[in-house]
């Protein structure tokens, strides 16, 4: 699976060899079925030259040990680099043959990736940030037996190449040793650290008989649990291939759709429970594909998120939703939702208060909407921000409440104005009692916090009924309205402002 240091060989003298590698390419290394590696040999290209006195230049494979151990080096070597960085696996490119070429029993790759490393790296400085990775390959070493191999592959990225192995409960139950193991506390220069990882696992000869196929096919099974959530082990599946190719076609797609016009923003109307008047609109992002159609949000946004167009994206959408809501006859708040990307990327507030500028929007009727994964990401972080954008004026809500890892503290923290009660609960509140009860607990929590609460996804007039019963404050739903284009609501809007001064 994953880990830290790597095996120390003995260094080689170099013999004469074919021609030097290309810098960034690689060679494919063919594993025998029944025996060891092919021989593969490529010059180092930022070797120096073969006169040099031995000892005068270190290949990476033969530096000291602390290195190996995990202690990064200043630019951290990728698996793009090529030939010039090690293998993990070289010597033992064929981890299911054995001696004299003797079969021995499938073997598998894993890559545990770490979670949550940015935000210590970022917080507590880069030395920490490599103290975790040390200590990180020590209790990955420490899981690993004596014929496994353990090193890091590049950033925060660990590879295990796990032999012997009786069949894939062996690669699950070191997946899950790992997961347990990853998760226990970290001591970093006396701060408490807790991270967890994510692990992709490919099985030799089934998801590969090549080092790089088994590398590329545990790396997309880590996307793919990376994509299910934290915490999540992925074993390789053909299909996964498939879903990887589309989504590099979406990314190639959504890369031109802002050029091309492609882009529309909604507004969705949040009426108040007991009078059902219009309180608010919230922001909602609609793609027209040409030839896809209509992309669904919960199709893009992640790929956006990503890849790093959520960034441009979301300025644009916020932009565009000011823009919209200052020319609106009446004085309504504009509710728009923030990534937890635009938050790491940093000058948000600045970000936010040049908008404002631009479109005149008074900064009391803008209010920006988080999920709770940002509080877990960064909280400090994102304490730090959402201050500064309080300090501006504007109304800050916590969207899909009660889906993630709802905390008291959090509402504490942090300098919310609203509560924001998820669909699934409110959708669930006429036949489930469990979901009545969790949705009064968090009205009755929320108001003895003076805070406002919506409830999300409200579509029948039994669900309206319950949530005024509990002094709901706000509701949101196809019962109350649809989403529409920014220029239709306007016109809507200002025929309403017509009608009231005639």
């Amino acid at each position: 699976m994953a880990g830290g240091a790597g095996r120390i060989r003995p260094r080689r003298r170099r013999r004469r060899g074919p021609a030097p590698a290309r810098p960034g390419g690689r060679r494919r290394r063919p594993l025998r079925r029944a025996g060891a590696a092919q021989r593969h040999r490529a010059r180092d290209p930022h070797a120096p030259p073969r006169g040099r006195r031995p000892g005068q230049h270190l290949h990476r494979r033969h530096r000291p040990p602390a290195r190996a151990a995990g202690d990064p080096p200043p630019r951290p070597p990728r698996r793009a680099d090529g030939p010039r960085q090690p293998h993990p696996a070289r010597g033992a490119a064929d981890p299911g043959a054995g001696r004299g070429g003797a079969r021995r029993r499938p073997a598998r790759r894993a890559l545990p990736d770490l979670n949550r490393f940015k935000p210590v790296n970022d917080t507590l400085g880069h030395a920490a940030g490599d103290e975790l990775l040390r200590q990180t390959a020590r209790r990955l070493h420490g899981l690993a037996r004596a014929s496994d191999i353990v090193a890091r592959v590049g950033g925060d990225e660990f590879v295990v190449v796990q032999t012997m192995m009786a069949g894939p409960g062996d690669a699950a139950a070191l997946a899950e040793r790992i997961m347990v193991e990853i998760a226990l506390p970290y001591d970093i220069d006396g701060h408490a650290v807790s991270i967890d990882t994510s692990i992709g696992i490919a099985i030799f000869p089934h998801d590969g008989d090549t080092v790089e196929a088994l590398l590329k096919n545990a790396d997309t099974a880590l996307y793919r649990a990376k994509e299910a959530g934290r915490g999540v082990t992925c074993f390789f599946e053909a299909e996964m291939e498939v879903r990887l190719r589309e989504r590099g076609l979406l990314e190639h797609d959504l890369r031109g759709a802002m050029a091309k016009g492609e882009f529309e923003i909604n507004f969705q109307p949040l009426h108040a429970c007991g009078t059902r008047d219009v309180t608010a609109f919230e922001t909602l992002l609609r793609w027209h594909h040409p030839v896809r159609g209509d992309v669904s949000p919960a199709e893009f946004i992640p790929v956006a998120e990503e890849c790093g167009l959520i960034v441009p994206l979301g300025q644009w959408v916020l932009e565009q939703a000011c823009a919209a809501a200052a020319a609106w006859p009446q004085p309504y708040t504009v509710a728009v939702n923030l990534s937890p990307v635009q938050f790491r990327r940093g000058g948000l507030p600045a970000q936010v208060a040049e908008v404002l500028a631009r479109t005149g929007l008074a900064a009391s009727r803008l209010e920006l909407e988080v999920t709770e994964g940002l509080l877990i990401e960064d909280a400090e972080g994102a304490l730090a921000t959402m201050q500064a954008l309080k300090a501006l004026g504007v109304r800050l809500a916590l969207d899909d409440f009660g889906t993630g890892y709802s905390s008291l503290s959090y509402l504490r923290r942090f300098p919310f104005d609203k509560l924001k009660i998820d669909k699934s609960f409110t959708q669930a509140i006429e036949l489930d009692p469990g979901a009545r009860a969790i949705v009064d607990a968090i009205l009755a929590m929320g108001h003895s916090l003076n805070l406002r609460v919506t409830a999300e996804g409200v579509e029948t007039e039994a669900q309206l009924a319950f949530l005024r019963t509990l002094d709901c404050d706000e509701a949101q739903g196809f019962l109350l309205g649809r989403p529409v284009p920014a220029d239709q609501l306007h016109r809507r809007l200002d025929a309403e402002a017509r009608l009231e001064r005639a």
